[in-house]
């Protein structure tokens, strides 16, 4: 995991949301947002969940059972190439346990394509949008609590349009996981006129990600000068676009 070297604070612009449908107010044929597409494997399910929702009338509820999955998609919608999103999104989590890994995981992603409609793969990566930096692995584990997430992607310089998914997958019989999300917002990023003041913090020492998650964690100053067996932490942060 690369240092942590700097924090630039600053302000941000945010545009109309181009999930339909996001908080789940409305629910179309078969359950589903109007306009989302979704596909559950047998015994797997995916609907809207008028019992479960962080707020308002309703959530989407993704679930898979024995080795199956269930997945559901926004329409495509226009991007530009080289602009930043923010994905923002509430959800809760069952049936993963919590020893890590056992054979269950759910994500969220932008999907990027092409003029020609064909995927676009991550750097680095040999699958269209497979992980960094347009995908959210989801903790393995349950989540009891609405937990927020946010994150900042940047579509490709090729990219014409996209869609936000979400998936929920069981690789054992055994496994029943279920995920809850609510209030799913994607907005163009754009940095906000450049007026008052940023600032930049610049540690003596770089600061390393330790024990972290994807939603909690702390930067450690490994060298700092302490009594031994003391640890010196604060939150982490993720190095974001100036602006």
């Amino acid at each position: 995991m690369p240092p942590l070297n700097a924090l630039v604070l600053g302000a941000i612009m945010l545009l109309a949301n181009l999930a339909p449908n996001g908080d789940f107010e409305k629910a179309g044929p078969n359950n589903l947002p109007p306009e989302w597409r979704a596909y559950a494997s047998a015994g797997a399910s995916a609907a809207i969940d008028a019992t479960v929702k962080k707020d308002g009338a309703a959530s989407l509820k993704l679930a898979a059972v024995k080795k199956g999955n269930a997945w559901a998609a926004t329409p495509l919608f226009a991007v530009k190439g080289g602009s930043w999103y923010r994905v923002s999104l509430c959800y809760r989590a069952e049936g993963f346990g919590d020893k890590g890994w056992q054979g269950a995981d759910a994500s969220a992603r932008l999907v990027f394509l092409d003029e020609k409609k064909a995927g676009i793969t991550a750097p680095g990566g040999k699958l269209p949008n497979v992980g960094y930096p347009w995908a959210i692995g989801f903790p393995y584990k349950d989540a009891a609590e609405w937990t927020p997430v946010v994150a900042l992607m940047q579509a490709p310089k090729n990219a014409v349009v996209a869609n936000f998914q979400v998936s929920v997958n069981s690789s054992k019989d055994e496994m029943s996981p279920s995920i809850w999300v609510d209030n799913v917002s994607i907005c163009e990023y754009q940095p906000a006129p450049a007026k008052g003041k940023s600032w930049t913090y610049k540690p003596k020492v770089a600061l390393h990600l330790y024990k972290c998650e994807l939603i909690d964690g702390n930067a450690v100053a490994d060298k700092d000068k302490q009594k031994a067996g003391t640890v010196v932490s604060g939150p982490y942060t993720k190095e974001i676009p100036c602006g």
